[in-house]
């Protein structure tokens, strides 16, 4: 049974596979609506929007059904009691559209007695990567506290739900005087600590905790071992003596779910999955149990199912098995059942299983049919936060004058489908075809390889079954493409991926201890040239595909390189002691690179880098750390001045140049997600 994002995504492909007749009005109206409850978060005006279609195109059925949905589901945001009429209007009036009507039975069913009381508010606003927000952590067992990233500086933040104020947790300062940072963290059941991820800036993380009291910045250091390259505490045991973490160790190729004591640092491994980890694991009231979920399918897949393990140890035991993506969202606060979201239905939702010893009693239910992608928790008195994605990153097109360098033709979206999903494009070398790399929502599965054909307007799939490959460059001859990550076999590594049928096969394998990135092909594609981590120090390198001789070109790089037209020069982003960044460019013979521009704190110029058609000057991307002021620059490498390009959206990554030497393609737009609470659910 599809719900009626479903039915959505299946209008607006209709309307893209039409894209030569242009897309119905309809559909141009619904998205519209859509973004406007979404992305500006406006309930009020996208009922009037959703109103207004229901009524000005009322033949199309398929459309207001949609339209109504999505019209219960603003009142049903609000608490309104409208809800509900809307939804036994879709029961009475559209029995044709079923999937309309699956959900609009769901809200109606043994659950129909709450629907009015059901709530799904919006606490913190839109706010983006770009503003340095990241909300990774969780919610304190009242709802008064959520734990969060602040990566302007990498440290561990305190909000005030309340207060809508933040506190510092950790003091590192701001970048670049620190390579620390925090990631993902976990507040206690008692709501006076903290546990935090913890980079040490040397290739090495610890389990730190906090106390949520005071305004020390002094740290228990709880776990710090040689062995674990990467852990995340997800959940606490009731009493406190425990942390679960989830953590990797670089010989075994595995991920581990395991509890940490606090008073010792003790390590006890629970569970083993293969290296595509758990999204969550969860610590049930009583203490006994830990919920969590696995891959079962292929990367491009990301099915996945739940299981429990005894904290105590034991053989895991499935608890939910079902085709499709499900996760783990958190036990409810009296342990009788466990929330988790899936995509069973169609769209992304909450649904609740109820547990008893160990095992499922019963079937699952639909709780609510949408719901943010992010679990932050649960409170005790049955409110759930989650963290939801509501806006993201598109591909333009725009015409540059490099010879004058200016803009001379406005950026324009080029991708109609998924908008808000689609990055990092690239043009095939012949410049016949547009690649990107887009997900069908905003989980992120199955992400997918876009090739649009400029002459055509058609796009071709292709499966990206490599973890974190997400940069796919075109190989010279266009029959494929290179890219870093993992693949199904959990190795890590260079990637060549067909651009036939998405065959993946290994270029170069990186050791346990080492990182390769943004990969790229020599002119006579003989040779790839990527960015390497190893030894806690960065360069990029050049590596002959036919010997597997491997060959530093430029060390100490603090990313990518970007290999010039000609593929006789290379230029990189490196930063020096004081905090200063600079790019230097180097023949690919030469021994030592040369400096090409430097600025200083606050001034930081971003890794990707992209080369002027003509091979005298490149593109980047500078920030002020103290503002919000991010500009595009084209750098001339004879020393002159450097010019402004007018690229709106273009925060980072790199920007790709058409073969035709004017036109360039590059992602636009920023991250954003909102913190929401559903409430009253848990009857």
């Amino acid at each position: 049974m599809r719900t009626l994002t479903h039915v959505i995504v299946a209008v607006l492909l209709l309307s893209a596979s039409a894209s030569l007749q242009g897309p119905r009005p309809q559909d141009v109206a619904l998205q519209a609506a859509i973004r406007t409850e979404t992305v500006d978060g406006s309930l009020d005006k996208a009922i009037d929007q959703y109103t207004a279609i229901t009524k000005t195109y009322r033949d199309d059925r398929t459309t207001v059904a949609a339209a109504l949905v999505r019209l219960a589901g603003c009142y049903q945001k609000r608490g309104d009691t409208q809800a509900r009429a809307v939804y036994q209007r879709i029961v009475s009036e559209f029995s044709d559209q079923k999937d309309a009507v699956a959900v609009a039975k769901s809200m109606l069913g043994e659950r129909g007695g709450s629907l009015a009381g059901m709530t799904y508010k919006r606490i913190w606003p839109a706010s983006s990567m770009a503003q340095g927000l990241d909300v990774n952590g969780t919610v304190s067992p009242d709802g008064r506290y959520l734990s969060y990233v602040d990566w302007n500086s990498g440290d561990l933040m305190l909000r005030d739900v309340v207060a809508s104020t933040d506190r510092r947790l950790t003091g590192t300062g701001k970048w670049p005087q620190s390579n620390e940072y925090a990631e993902e963290s976990a507040i206690s059941r008692d709501g006076k600590k903290v546990a935090y991820a913890w980079y040490d800036g040397k290739n090495r993380y610890q389990l730190r905790i906090a106390s949520l009291n005071g305004t020390s910045h002094e740290p228990q250091v709880v776990l710090d071992r040689q062995e674990v390259d990467w852990l995340a505490p997800h959940d606490w045991s009731p009493d406190g003596r425990s942390v679960v973490v989830v953590l990797t160790r670089g010989v075994t190729g595995k991920t581990e779910i395991a509890s940490v004591g606090v008073g010792d640092g003790s390590l006890r491994t629970l569970a083993v999955t293969d290296w595509k980890g758990t999204s969550k694991a969860s610590v049930s009231p009583d203490g006994r149990w830990v919920a969590f979920d696995k891959a079962v399918g292929k990367p491009a897949d990301e099915e996945r199912d739940i299981y429990l393990i005894a904290i105590e140890g034991g053989e895991e035991r499935v608890l939910i098995s079902n085709p499709g993506l499900e996760r783990v969202v958190g036990w409810s606060p009296d342990g009788g059942s466990l929330l988790f979201s899936s995509d069973r239905a169609g769209s992304l939702g909450l649904w609740t299983q109820p547990v008893a010893g160990g095992a499922a009693r019963g079937l699952p239910s639909l709780v609510k049919p949408e719901i943010g992608s992010e679990s932050l928790g649960m409170t005790l008195n049955g409110e759930l936060f989650v963290a939801q994605q509501v806006a993201g990153r598109n591909i333009y097109v725009a015409e540059i004058d490099f010879t004058a360098g200016r803009v001379v033709k406005a950026a324009t979206p080029v991708v109609d489908r998924f908008v808000g999903m689609n990055e990092w494009p690239d043009w095939s070398r012949d410049g016949k075809f547009l690649s990107y790399v887009y997900a069908r929502n905003w989980v992120g599965r199955s992400p997918t390889i876009a090739i649009k054909s400029l002459e055509s307007n058609q796009v071709r799939e292709l499966p990206l079954d490599v973890i974190n490959g997400r940069t796919p460059l075109w190989a010279p001859d266009g029959e494929s493409f290179a890219t870093q990550g993992v693949n199904a076999d959990g190795k890590a590594g260079i990637f060549r991926i067909d651009a036939r049928d998405g065959t993946v096969t290994p270029i170069v394998l990186s050791g346990s201890d080492e990182f390769f990135g943004h990969p790229e092909f020599s002119p006579d594609g003989h040779k790839v040239y990527f960015a390497k981590h190893a030894n806690y120090a960065w360069s990029v390198v050049e590596y002959d595909i036919a010997s597997g001789r491997q060959r530093e070109v430029i060390r100490g790089a603090g990313g990518p390189g970007a290999l010039a037209p000609d593929g006789k020069s290379i230029v990189a982003v490196k930063r020096t002691a004081d905090g200063s960044t600079i790019v230097v460019a180097s023949l690919i013979d030469a021994s030592e690179p040369r400096e090409i521009l430097r600025v200083a704190r606050p001034q930081v110029l971003l890794q990707n880098l992209s080369w002027a058609p003509d091979g005298r000057a490149v593109m980047v991307n500078t920030f002020w750390n103290d503002t919000t002021r991010r500009e595009t620059w084209l750098i001339p490498l004879d020393g002159g001045p450097h010019k402004v390009l007018d690229l709106p959206g273009h925060t980072w990554g790199r920007v790709r140049v058409h073969p035709d030497g004017r036109r360039v393609a590059y992602h636009a737009g920023e991250l954003k997600s909102e913190v929401w609470v559903l409430e009253n659910f848990l009857k």
